[in-house]
C-alpha cells in the first residue's frame, strides 16, 4: 500500500494533477516553470488540490415519496469522483482552524451566472466526509472563500482548485 503523502505545498497557479511537490522532481519542475514552491522565496503554504466541478447547492438533494430529502444521483456521483480525486492526490488531514479557498476557473461545464456560495457547501462537506477537515463549523474553518477566474480560452474545460491552509499560515 502506498504511504499517504503529506499535504502538498503548492499555489493556486499550479496544476496539482501534473506537478507533485512531494517529490524532488516535482519541485524542480515547478522551479523550472517559474512557479513558487512553498518555503522558498515567500511562496504560499498549505495544501492545494483539484476537484471535479461540484453541483450547485440547489441540486444536491432530491425530494422522494413521502417528502423525504435524499442526496441526488448527480451529487452522489460527484462525491465518489471527488473522494477518488482526493485519494489520487494523497491529500491527508489538515490542521485546524483552517482557511479554505475554492477557485473556480471558468470554461466548458460551468455557468458563470451561478451563485458562488453554492459551490462551497458540497466542497466543504466532501472535505469533512473524506477526513481532510474534522468539521466545517466556523470554529474549525473561520475563513472560507470562493474565487472565480474567467475562462482560460476557447474550449477550455472548467476547473476547481481548492487550497487548505492553517490560519497561522494565512495570517503570516
Amino acid at each position: 500500500m502506498k504511504p499517504r503523502a503529506k499535504l502538498t505545498n503548492i499555489t493556486e497557479a499550479m496544476t496539482p494533477d501534473t506537478i507533485d511537490l512531494n517529490t524532488n522532481e516535482g519541485r524542480r519542475e515547478a522551479r523550472r516553470l517559474g512557479l513558487p514552491v512553498a518555503g522558498e522565496d515567500g511562496a504560499s503554504r498549505g495544501a492545494a488540490f483539484s476537484l471535479p466541478i461540484p453541483p450547485s447547492t440547489n441540486n444536491l438533494f432530491a425530494t422522494v415519496r413521502g417528502g423525504r430529502r435524499v442526496k441526488s444521483r448527480r451529487y452522489q456521483a460527484w462525491i465518489v469522483a471527488g473522494t477518488a480525486r482526493l485519494r489520487e492526490q494523497g491529500i491527508g488531514r489538515a490542521k485546524q482552524p483552517a482557511s479554505v479557498t475554492v477557485t473556480i476557473k471558468g470554461g466548458r461545464g460551468f455557468n458563470r451566472a451561478r451563485d458562488g456560495d453554492n459551490t462551497l457547501k458540497p466542497i466543504l462537506d466532501l472535505l469533512v466526509s473524506a477526513g481532510v477537515l474534522t468539521s466545517d463549523r466556523f470554529v474549525d474553518v473561520p475563513d472560507v472563500r470562493a474565487v472565480y477566474r474567467e475562462d482560460r480560452g476557447r474550449g477550455a474545460v472548467a476547473a476547481c482548485e481548492v487550497r487548505v491552509a492553517t490560519i497561522e499560515e494565512v495570517l503570516s
